[in-house]
């Protein structure tokens, strides 16, 4: 193998040795003062001696390496000894890399940390001196690093990955080739080898460490090394690659092309709770323009137990514009960890009522039986009533007033009698109502006026739906029926012949149930398979002859959001249209359809009769989780647009040609098909954002005041069993001090899960990485595969990119 070219090129004059200089700390010296021949023992001399072994002899002849490392140096002492120890050399290369002894002395300043602005300067001032006193060198710089060796080490991590941001950002600027190191040990402790065998105090390499920087410098200086570079794709093997671009902050940069409106977006102020995320949506019109859109106002995305509220938002202009959110239900002193959650809204005539699940310190999956309303070892089941005339005349500083119940006792007692009808052992435990809307029964209903909506029980163990119904304009409600098990949350409708459509949530597809005696007892369940679905809640909404349905079109992941439509009351399901191919989960739906048949229009000549159809005037309002439940998002939809044949076959967002690669420039949540498909490609991956948490304040438990509810109340322990330790901290009062101040940004420890989907014909390894960090490797087998994958951010990641964190996942053959 001959020395890179550019060694030996005409830089300088032929008549003088071809100069690397190596610019730096002790990582650099490596005893260098020792060696005769002052090359250290380090990477410096590996990188020597691989040149010397694999070059001509009138090569080696005019190539010299030179070690210029000296311990304990900063960047402030590299500039100072520059005129002394680089600049007489005039180097063909020269390499710098510094930055791990700024970090230690700043640890130990009174600052405690980085002046990264500080050490950005003195760096780009460094090479802009390199740049003006040696105008023929090649510059090439390489990022500080740390192994996390122990905790104290592990303590320097956030300023190191800032100082290498630095010098990657500094490297673009300066057109110098960049040797990331941080990123090389990353993955190499990513593919299981020990911090320890790399630096043994984390910082100073073994020899193992020094060579892997000599490889890594041979890599992309010299373009050798000793060691395995990147592994080419196998010919049989497609590279299959997917990548996600994900916003930091979807308040700043939202997408250009947005065709909804953001009703709700996390961390988000509102009156009550400092920091939230606004899940589980319902939605309902109030009359010709005026809709309200309900839903959970959550300090995270954890469920109840927890202090939860009830919110809402209103809309005048049929969804174009929303009101600021405000709350429905909370308690009444404002402190406690007691919450309300899952909101089903059902118009009743002139009244609006809400159903949700009432808890003090228990969830659906640690609730006991029994029906004592003010047991708290229960998930009670409550409403919340209101005029819809004053919902309409209520302005900022007139709220409408809502009337509060409590139907635990009437329902439960009604579910024993209901069970034993049915011949069902055991006693209903956990029980909430389904999120979305109930219904109304028209006229002409076996029992017209009666309201149904749907439930899920936990009973013996088992997961099954259960229908509510109030036959007294919701002051009390029964369970009529239960169902066999296979559904989960539900939804409910009435066709024009009376018969009510009963739809549930299941792994793969959607569950159909038919009743006609107004919800007293249904059919079995019956899977159908047109109606993709990855067990997540949707909606279900009758226009005239045409059933409508939202779900997420995909049997495994929460994307793809569709509304698909029956002409034939449920028997086919024939058409659809993707409103959102992202991250999206529960929806809701309300119609949105003139009340008359001709509509009265507005142009410059005067009002004019609106002679479409029926049929063409039919709209529809959609109300959905997205971005990772960091937003709900509105639109409108035609019914005439829902026109695209349902498809068998599952989206295709993955890669499939190794030639080809583009990067999406979206600023939110996408998956980017990168190459041709193929007719049968061997390897598919596509990518899927599942949510962003928000990262809590430091604060400990201990530093937090007491709280009278966690303790005291005699629910406590349930919500003990699920956060011990944290009682205080989730409690309404504690709440500003252990979440932190209210934003809608990413920032460093927040969570992110994306689910990667692999489809592949013989064995893979799936590498993803996080701003071209190394997250994880899996070894995969032929056949189809569903990865949930964890990422904390870190500061390196943002400043990659400060509005977008990119995620790749790539297909690589298997070592096996």
């Amino acid at each position: 193998m001959m020395i890179d070219p550019a060694f030996s090129s005409t830089n300088h004059s032929q008549d003088r040795d071809r100069i690397l200089l190596f610019y730096g700390d002790s990582i650099t010296a490596e005893h260098r003062e020792h060696d005769e021949d002052g090359l250290g023992q380090g990477f410096v001399r590996l990188i020597a001696d691989h040149l010397a072994a694999n070059a001509s002899d009138a090569a080696q002849a005019s190539v010299r390496v030179l070690n210029r490392g000296v311990p304990h140096d900063g960047v402030e002492q590299l500039a100072a000894r520059f005129e002394r120890d680089a600049l007489p050399e005039q180097p063909d290369v020269l390499t710098v890399l510094v930055g791990i002894n700024d970090v230690r002395r700043a640890a130990r300043s009174d600052a405690g940390h980085l002046d990264i602005d500080a050490f950005d300067a003195q760096l780009t001032a460094l090479c802009h001196r390199i740049r003006s006193e040696t105008p023929l060198a090649r510059l090439v710089l390489m990022t500080p690093f740390l192994l996390d060796v122990d905790e104290q080490i592990h303590a320097l991590r956030p300023d190191m990955e800032r100082a290498a941001d630095v010098v990657r950002r500094i490297a673009r600027r300066e057109r110098a080739e960049l040797v990331d190191l941080a990123r090389a040990m990353d993955e190499a402790v990513l593919n299981t080898v020990p911090p320890a065998e790399l630096a043994a105090d984390g910082i100073h390499p073994t020899p193992a460490g020094h060579r892997l920087i000599a490889e890594s410098w041979l890599r992309t200086v010299d373009g050798t090394s000793d060691g395995p570079a990147e592994e080419p794709p196998d010919a049989a093997l497609p590279y299959a690659r997917a990548q996600l671009v994900i916003s930091t902050d979807p308040a700043i940069t939202p997408r250009a092309d947005a065709d909804h409106v953001v009703v709700a977006r996390s961390g988000t102020q509102h009156e009550h709770l400092p920091s939230s995320v606004f899940r589980i949506p319902a939605l309902a019109r109030l009359d010709e323009h005026t809709l309200i859109a309900v839903f959970d106002a959550r300090p995270t995305l954890t469920d109840l137990p927890g202090p939860i509220d009830v919110a809402y938002a209103i809309s005048h202009d049929r969804g174009a514009t929303w009101s600021d959110i405000r709350i429905l239900r909370t308690t009444d002193d404002g402190t406690g960890v007691r919450g309300y959650g899952d909101p089903c809204v059902i118009g009743d005539g002139d009244l609006l009522h809400v159903l949700y699940a009432e808890s003090d310190a228990v969830g659906f999956w640690d609730s006991r039986s029994g029906d004592d309303d003010t047991d708290p070892h229960l998930l009670r089941t409550s409403s919340s009533t209101a005029r819809i005339a004053d919902l309409l005349a209520e302005d900022p500083e007139h709220r409408a007033a809502w009337t509060h119940r409590t139907h635990t006792r009437t329902i439960r007692t009604s579910a024993r009698e209901t069970l034993a009808r049915q011949n069902i052992d055991g006693d209903v435990a956990g029980l909430f109502v389904a999120s979305g809307h109930g219904i109304a029964l028209h006229e002409g209903s076996t029992a017209p006026g009666r309201l149904l909506t749907g439930a899920v029980a936990r009973i013996d163990g088992q997961i099954r739906v259960a229908v509510l119904a109030s036959d007294d304009h919701g002051r009390t409600w029964r369970m009529t029926c239960v169902m066999p098990p296979g559904g989960d949350e539900s939804a409910i409708a009435q066709r024009p012949d009376g018969a009510v459509v009963l739809h549930a949530r299941a792994r793969g597809c959607r569950l159909q149930a038919l009743s006609t005696d107004g919800g007293e007892s249904f059919s079995p369940w019956e899977p159908i398979d047109a109606l993709v679905d990855p067990s997540c809640n949707g909606d279900l909404l009758t226009l005239g002859e045409t059933l409508v349905v939202s779900h997420c079109a995909d049997p495994e992941v929460r994307r793809n959001l569709a509304i698909t439509c029956s002409d034939d009351g449920g028997q086919t399901w024939t058409r659809q249209l993707v409103i959102d191919d992202g991250s999206a989960a529960y929806s809701a739906l309300v119609d949105l359809s003139p009340h008359a048949a001709q509509a009265v229009a507005t142009s410059g000549e005067g009002p004019q009769t609106d002679t479409r159809s029926p049929q063409d005037l039919r709209e529809i309002g959609v109300l959905w989780e997205a971005d990772g439940y960091r937003e709900l998002r509105f639109r409108r939809v035609r019914l005439q647009d829902v026109n695209q044949p349902l498809s068998a076959e599952l989206p295709d967002s993955s890669a499939t040609s190794p030639a080809s690669e583009s990067a999406s420039a979206s600023a939110t949540p996408t998956t980017t098909g990168l190459g041709e498909r193929r007719a049968e490609p061997e390897t598919r991956i596509d990518l899927t954002l599942r949510q962003v948490a928000q990262a809590a304040a430091p604060a400990h438990p201990r530093d937090l005041p007491a709280s009278r509810d966690p303790r005291d109340h005699p629910g406590a322990a349930g919500l003990q069993s699920m956060m011990p330790g944290n009682e205080h901290s989730f409690a309404r009062e504690n709440l500003q001090a252990s979440l932190g101040p209210v934003r809608t940004g990413m920032q460093a420890g927040d969570a992110v899960t994306v689910d990667v989907r692999v489809d592949t014909t013989r064995p893979v390894r799936v590498l993803v990485q996080a701003a071209g960090r190394p997250i994880t490797e899996r070894s995969l087998g032929a056949g189809r595969h569903l990865l949930h994958v964890p990422i904390l951010v870190t500061d390196r990641d943002l400043c990659a990119d400060p509005n977008a964190l990119t995620i790749t996942a790539r297909a690589l053959p298997s070592n096996a």
